[in-house]
């Protein structure tokens, strides 16, 4: 099958760290050579899209330009800031959109506890009331943010929307364990006990940004867009609610005993339709055609 549009995960699956993955550079200004869409979907919103492009145009990527990034985001008319539970690269993202936010960076408690709860009268948690609660990953995770959002939170009124439920990511040293925004968001998830929108894979939310940023949901047949990614519950989800083919590259977080044990669970959605090592096996034949065809079912 010829496809149209390729769906790339980044961390894990183009890049780790500084260091691009092998086959990555070479397969992506290939596609793009040969007049095909070409989109970076990432969960990850620690950066901004214009710091994403200067991060593909530093490590080789150099075809890419904010059209070929998506990454978190969500539209608002409402002139109230949002709660953002996430890092300093999403709020310049949503102010960019101009989406007002505040509550990033640390937001520290006295060291004494009988301290902290005389003072909760004083803590002002409801004002100024947010227009939303957005949660992320955020290294500045503490008490009293936990705090202002979950009581926000009881307002149903009051959306909560996640940038996605990602556990933990891929870093420089795969025995250290990275908790990723669904990990530090869960606490919110489950003292709120409010269901959050998310907005990043694998949700339908996500497949709509990416047509809106094409300009035209028509323009995206998902017979002929693939999805190339490492996490089964993210990208490969993400894939197969969307109608899209889906890749697995074992680069990053989820192996072939991951896939054999969701399939041996029934958890179709997360068994990918082809495997490959690494992109490197996406590469064509010299003077072939551009097309997965070299993954593994």
């Amino acid at each position: 099958m010829q496809f149209d549009t390729f769906l790339f995960d980044a961390d894990g699956v183009l890049w780790r760290e500084q260091q691009p993955l092998e086959g990555a550079v070479e397969l992506l200004h290939g596609l793009l050579k040969a007049g095909k869409r070409v989109i970076v979907v990432t969960n990850n919103a620690t950066k901004s899209c214009a710091e994403y492009v200067k991060k593909c145009q530093d490590i080789g990527f150099t075809g890419l330009n904010e059209q070929n990034i998506q990454s978190a985001e969500f539209a608002s008319t409402s002139h109230l800031p949002v709660y953002l539970f996430g890092s300093v690269g999403l709020q310049k993202l949503l102010e960019a959109a101009n989406i007002q936010c505040f509550g990033t960076g640390p937001d520290p408690i006295p060291p004494e506890t009988k301290t902290f709860i005389a003072d909760l009268p004083n803590l002002n948690l409801g004002v100024p009331r947010p227009f939303a609660v957005v949660g992320s990953f955020d290294i500045h995770l503490s008490y009293a943010k936990v705090m202002r959002a979950v009581n926000w939170l009881r307002d149903d009124t009051v959306p909560f929307l996640l940038t996605n439920e990602d556990a933990a990511f891929p870093g420089p040293n795969p025995d250290i364990v990275i908790p990723g925004a669904g990990a530090v968001t869960s606490v919110l998830r489950h003292v709120s006990g409010r269901q959050p929108a998310v907005m990043g894979k694998p949700s339908k939310m996500c497949w709509e940004y990416i047509c809106a940023k094409v300009g035209d949901m028509a323009l995206l047949d998902p017979r002929k867009t693939v999805m190339i990614g490492d996490r089964c519950d993210t990208d490969i989800q993400f894939g197969r609610l969307n109608g899209l083919s889906t890749i697995l590259t074992l680069t990053g977080v989820h192996s072939l005993a991951d896939v054999e044990r969701f399939a041996g669970q029934a958890r179709s959605l997360l068994v990918p339709e082809f495997f490959v090592n690494s992109l490197a096996e996406l590469l064509p034949p010299q003077n072939a055609h551009n097309d997965p065809s070299n993954a593994k079912n």
